[in-house]
């Protein structure tokens, strides 16, 4: 006997566009999560590795100071020189979470899934600057662990501390999105990092004061974005500062729209995303 299907009606296919209202929350949330799983996923190089850098620096100024007791700005050195070790490790993984996702998806064919998907270009903008910059926050915290025996890390101004870690690690975060845009192979990626970053990190205040420098090379550094936030790190943590805080943080700030800016066209016109 045939069983009774005249009550039972398939459910109807339905064609129709789907909406994600003015965010899609899902799609942006998925792909930020993708980037920062990244970070988990290679964790030696992507924690340890600057952790152990930087207690490396600290270690090498240790030993070089001895027993000497020697101060810049009014500091101990160890204590003047830590926010800019993390601000370096938080910068210099920001740059590269970004750099190297981009290229990575360029050159093994990936990134198609990422501008097929419906998700706007300020959506991806935003999942990949916020895994850039939690990933640069995650680097500065695990850093500031293996420094604490080392360094006074206290918090004198929580505001200005939190305003300039996520302004400058943001901000390198962008130069990492917009470098792997432009890149087509990993030694475009090396030759930014070399030649350009890491320049610039070392060339930003982060071992000297610049007050005993002269002119000119006190005009470089003035010149240089990452001078002005890891001095306004330090005056979050230590209350001493070089320069006007709260001037150079608007200087970071119209820095990071107009990279944000340049990245958000890159994202929608899909800027050589072919490797």
């Amino acid at each position: 006997m045939a069983p009774d299907t005249q009550g039972l009606q398939a459910p109807a296919l339905s064609l129709a566009v789907r909406r994600f209202g003015r965010l899609n929350r899902v799609g942006l949330i998925s792909l930020y999560r993708r980037e920062l799983f990244r970070l988990v996923k290679d964790r030696i190089d992507s924690l340890l590795g600057p952790a152990l850098a930087n207690l490396l620096f600290m270690l090498v100024l240790e030993v070089a100071m001895g027993k000497q007791r020697v101060t810049a700005i009014g500091l101990p050195l160890a204590d003047f020189v830590a926010p800019g070790l993390l601000m370096f490790a938080a910068g210099e993984r920001a740059f590269s979470a970004g750099c190297v996702s981009i290229m990575f998806d360029k050159m093994e064919g990936m990134i198609a899934d990422v501008f097929m998907a419906p998700l706007t270009a300020g959506e991806r903008l935003a999942a990949y600057a916020g895994a850039c910059v939690s990933s640069g926050l995650i680097s500065a915290a695990v850093t500031a662990v293996v420094l604490w025996p080392f360094a006074n890390l206290g918090i004198a101004h929580p505001a200005a501390l939190v305003c300039f870690f996520l302004a400058g690690t943001l901000l390198q975060g962008l130069l990492g999105l917009a470098a792997g845009f432009w890149g087509r192979r990993w030694d475009h990626y090396a030759a930014v990092l070399g030649f350009f970053l890491i320049p610039f990190s070392y060339l930003s205040g982060m071992f000297y004061p610049t007050a005993g420098l002269p002119a000119l090379a006190r005009s470089v550094i003035a010149a240089n974005p990452l001078y002005y936030v890891i001095d306004g790190i330090r005056y979050g943590m230590t209350g001493v500062t070089e320069t006007a805080p709260w001037s150079g943080l608007l200087l970071i700030v119209a820095l990071d729209i107009l990279l944000a800016a340049l990245v958000y066209r890159m994202f929608q016109r899909g800027w050589r995303v072919k490797a």
